[in-house]
């Protein structure tokens, strides 16, 4: 039928900044220096805005829609923050991820 079912833009760095797609429409995204996405809104009003810790690592995805306020929908915790991370060997990597549905706790075997 000669339908475009999806198109991805890239920038000049070879990253993908703009998706279009016949079912959920098309998406935006405003990238750092480094790659990471900062900003991401979409053509049915949805914003989203990452947040990182010092060394890059994301943190907090917050969200918004139609503009109404912002509301923290996903948090990740870092062993180094844990009080436990060194017992539960998880210095360096995701400790706790927290969302809408709930909290993952995560433990590694040496």
């Amino acid at each position: 039928m000669g339908r475009v079912s999806i198109r991805y833009g890239y920038n000049v760095c070879e990253d993908r900044i703009h998706e279009s797609c016949m079912d959920s429409g098309e998406v935006w995204t405003l990238k750092d220096v480094v790659g990471k996405d900062l900003y991401r809104w979409s053509s049915r009003n949805f914003h989203f805005r990452s947040v990182y810790d010092a060394v890059r690592r994301p943190i907090e995805l917050w969200a918004t829609e139609n503009g109404s306020p912002e509301i923290l929908v996903e948090q990740s915790v870092y062993g180094e923050q844990s009080a436990e991370g060194l017992a539960n060997n998880v210095r360096g990597k995701e400790w706790q991820v927290k969302d809408r549905a709930g909290r993952v706790e995560n433990k590694f075997d040496f």
